[in-house]
């Protein structure tokens, strides 16, 4: 491997926010018990998802952690099973596919107590000391109780995000803790060959940082986690990196699940636009049905609703991403490599046209790929237990596919 030296920080950063991009999240939250055995299992299925038309594979937090799963990180650059992340990434890569990583940089697990006032707040490889966390952290079972008290400790600065009251919330405004993170993410492409992040958190610590983080580094794609049903917040994180990144649609996915699950249709359009980060910035929405954390309390819901989601976000803007759950259930896998299949064959983009014909109690349809009027662009599709076709658009359309509940036709 590499030695820990910085790579250079003038990079050509080639974004992909406009082109045919599928991200498969190659993991659920049991799964990350065992990232070993997770490494392997992705390794298994690279050529399959490869073959569906997957770009991207969003591999988890690959450090030493306080938590199985990863993200309570402690160690950067203690790799938990590097050998088997390294033969997965490597089979991901053969296939034709590009791996990027769950990064986890919004708080950090301590190594060792402090003398100063006796919390965890030392940290090792790379080695902080209190100053690394914000002088306003508190533990979750009092807002009164500091991570690091100012009065005894030299703290950091204050938090320029929400606090994250399980761990340490680290300072990004100390230009050595920037350098730090920057060293160890261009150390991580070096030597396990990523081209871009999933960026955990980052409603926790102030958007113009991740920007920074990226624009350090050689970055295809990244995304970030802004959980929140507030879509202007959304947008203006996006904004706070420079545009350097797109964010995960919440507002969007909620609404439609609400949608899919009431066979109710009458907020698929909000004003003349699709709803949440789809309709406000196409080109930075990252859509999904479920992932890690919301198939645990949240799923999107059974089966067929879940195909319905997948027929959604597969014909419309935005980057979609594939959670490992669903590729996992046969029937779900069939229907999402159809769907990717004619996204691909009819050239459907994050910022492609629609046309919204219907929005209402049992019925949603749509033009897409350059509708910008009823029955334009190349592709239509109908969501709901209400009956619809293209046919009154005259000759030329062709059902691609349907089933419970929805359906797509192509020309």
């Amino acid at each position: 491997m590499l030695s820990r030296v910085t790579l250079g920080l003038c990079f050509l950063i080639v974004f992909a926010y406009a082109k045919q991009t599928v991200v498969v999240e190659a993991f659920d939250w049991d799964s990350l018990s065992n990232r070993t055995a997770q490494y392997e299992k992705i390794q298994n299925a690279a050529s399959g998802l490869a073959a569906a038309g997957v770009t991207y594979v969003w591999f988890p937090p690959p450090s030493q952690s306080a938590d199985e799963e990863g993200y309570m990180p402690g160690e950067y650059y203690n790799i938990v099973g590097s050998s088997s992340l390294l033969s997965a990434i490597n089979t991901v890569i053969s296939t034709g596919m590009e791996p990027i990583m769950d990064t986890v940089l919004n708080h950090r697990t301590a190594t060792y107590k402090s003398t100063c006032d006796g919390n965890w707040n030392n940290f090792t490889d790379p080695d902080w000391g209190t100053w690394a966390v914000v002088k306003n952290d508190y533990y979750c079972y009092s807002s009164s109780e500091m991570y690091c008290y100012s009065n005894d400790c030299s703290c950091g600065n204050a938090d320029t995000g929400e606090n994250f009251c399980s761990a340490p919330d680290v300072d990004h405004t100390n230009t050595g803790i920037q350098s730090d993170i920057v060293s160890w993410m261009q150390w991580m492409q070096a030597n396990y060959r990523f081209v871009g992040w999933r960026f955990d958190m980052v409603i926790g610590y102030g958007g113009s940082y991740v920007g920074h983080y990226i624009s350090s580094t050689p970055t295809s794609f990244a995304v970030g986690e802004y959980w929140t049903d507030d879509t202007d917040q959304i947008v203006s994180w996006i904004e706070a990196t420079g545009y350097k990144s797109t964010a995960f649609d919440f507002p969007g996915r909620d609404n439609l699940k609400t949608c899919v699950d009431s066979n109710n249709y009458s907020d698929m359009l909000w004003g003349i636009s699709p709803p949440g980060l789809m309709g406000a910035e196409p080109e930075y929405a990252s859509t999904f049905t479920d992932n890690h954390d919301t198939a645990r309390n949240d799923k999107f819901g059974s089966t067929d609703q879940i195909i319905q989601g997948y027929a959604y976000i597969l014909t419309h803007p935005g980057t979609p991403f594939v959670f490992w759950d669903d590729w996992e259930v046969s029937e779900i896998q069939t229907a999402i490599k159809t769907f990717i299949n004619i996204r691909n064959t009819q050239g459907l983009t994050p910022t492609q046209k629609i046309y919204v014909t219907n929005h209402v109690n049992g019925l949603y349809s749509v033009f897409l790929g350059g509708a910008t009027a009823d029955c334009g662009g190349n592709t239509c599709m109908k969501l709901g237990t209400g009956s619809w076709d293209p046919d009154y658009c005259g000759s030329g359309w062709s059902l691609s596919t349907s089933g419970s509940n929805y359906a797509i036709w192509v020309k």
